[in-house]
C-alpha cells in the first residue's frame, strides 16, 4: 500500500531537467508549463536558496514584485527533497543568446544588438527603482526573454545578500548603496568581457540618473 504522505510528493524525473549549476538544478513542473522547480543537491545550493526565499519574503520584496525578477510561488516536496516553485523564464531555442553574457561575447553583429541594449537599459532602471539586492550580478545569470518585439531581462540568481544582519534589506540608503555598488561592479565586468564592438553599449550602462 502506497504512504499516503507520498500524495503530497511531486515527482520529477530527468526527462524534466531544463539546467543544472555548480549547486542547484532545475526543472520544469510537470503539470504547469510556466513554472519551474529548483533544488540544491548540495549544501551550499541549499544555502543559496535559503538567502534567496528569505529575501523575497522580506516586507519591502513582498509588497514590491519586480519586471526583472521572476515569481516565487513558494515551496513544494519532490522526489529529489525539497524544491521551490519559480516562474518558468521562457528562452526561444531559436534564440542566439540565452543569457546576456553569451550576446556580449558574440563578435558578430546582429539585429538583434539594439534590441538587447534596450532591455539591459530597462533592467538597469529595474534594479534601481524597485531596489533589487543581489549578491552580484553576472551576464550569465540575466535571461532574455522574448515579448513580442521586445526582450525581458530577467535576474535569476544570486538575489539577497549574505550579511548575518542584512540592514539594506530594511534602510533605504543603504540599499541604494549597495544596488549602485553591485550595478558598477557588473558593469566593470560586462566591460571587460564584450566584444569590441559591445563595448560601446556597456559604456552606456554605467550611469544611473541619480
Amino acid at each position: 500500500m502506497k504512504n499516503p504522505s507520498q500524495n503530497n510528493i511531486l515527482y520529477l524525473s530527468n526527462d524534466t531537467l531544463i539546467g543544472q549549476g555548480t549547486h542547484k538544478k532545475c526543472f520544469l513542473h510537470p503539470s504547469d508549463k510556466t513554472k519551474c522547480i529548483k533544488i540544491a543537491y548540495n549544501s551550499l545550493g541549499e544555502k543559496d536558496l535559503k538567502r534567496e526565499i528569505f529575501y523575497l519574503n522580506t516586507p519591502f520584496r513582498k509588497k514590491h514584485p519586480s519586471y526583472s525578477l521572476p515569481a516565487f510561488y513558494g515551496p513544494i516536496c519532490t522526489n529529489y527533497g525539497q524544491g521551490y516553485i519559480w516562474e518558468l523564464v521562457k528562452i526561444d531555442k531559436n534564440f542566439p543568446y540565452p543569457n546576456l553574457g553569451v550576446w556580449l561575447r558574440d563578435k558578430k553583429t546582429s539585429n538583434l544588438d539594439i534590441i538587447i541594449h534596450k532591455s539591459i537599459l530597462k533592467l538597469k532602471e529595474s534594479i534601481w527603482s524597485d531596489e533589487i539586492v543581489t549578491m552580484s550580478i553576472w551576464p550569465e545569470n540575466i535571461l532574455l526573454e522574448k515579448q513580442n518585439s521586445s526582450y525581458r531581462a530577467v535576474l535569476v540568481n544570486d538575489l539577497g545578500s549574505a550579511a548575518c544582519v542584512p540592514l539594506v534589506y530594511y534602510v533605504h540608503f543603504l540599499r541604494k548603496k549597495h544596488i549602485y555598488r553591485r550595478w558598477e561592479n557588473f558593469c566593470q565586468y560586462s566591460f571587460q568581457i564584450a566584444a569590441t564592438r559591445k563595448k560601446d553599449f556597456v559604456k552606456q550602462w554605467e550611469t544611473f540618473n541619480l
